[in-house]
């Protein structure tokens, strides 16, 4: 067992990394429901095409 002492030059780059990955995710997440949302237009494009 070590003792690990973090100071706030140590836990800078990581808080940074962790908002990095935050934003990234949130992009992710948004440009996922974007495709599902055009996917669900263009389902309702097809049947709409298919009625007539």
């Amino acid at each position: 067992m070590f003792a690990v002492t973090l100071s706030a030059a140590q836990l800078l780059p990581g808080i940074s990394l962790l908002i990095a990955a935050i934003v990234g995710l949130t992009a992710l997440i948004k440009a996922i429901t974007a495709l599902l949302e055009a996917m669900r237009q263009l389902m309702r494009e097809l049947g709409r095409y298919r009625e007539k």
